[in-house]
């Protein structure tokens, strides 16, 4: 939820208003056609290894997945940065 939120937000802003659409459907075709195949490799996991160890590594590669955002500069961000599009009205 944090994600989807922060994520929007700068969407939003940096991306120009004529490809909103485009944006938010190629977001949605990534972020929502891989959770199949997480779902796949999270049941073969559970049954070939257990589930405690599953989660353990469940648990360091949702830690990893936002390992990237430490030397990132959206760490720091505190205030949206400038519209790309200069005609923008909303």
């Amino acid at each position: 939820m944090v994600y989807d939120v922060n994520d929007n937000t700068l969407r939003a802003v940096r991306v120009p208003y004529r490809l909103h659409g485009r944006a938010g459907g190629s977001n949605r075709f990534l972020t929502y056609g891989i959770r199949p195949l997480g779902a796949l490799a999270g049941g073969w996991l559970g049954g070939t290894i257990g589930l405690r160890p599953t989660l353990w590594i469940a648990a360091g590669g949702g830690l990893l997945g936002v390992a990237w955002l430490w030397p990132s500069p959206i760490r720091g961000l505190r205030a949206p940065p400038a519209a790309t599009d200069e005609g923008r009205t909303c």
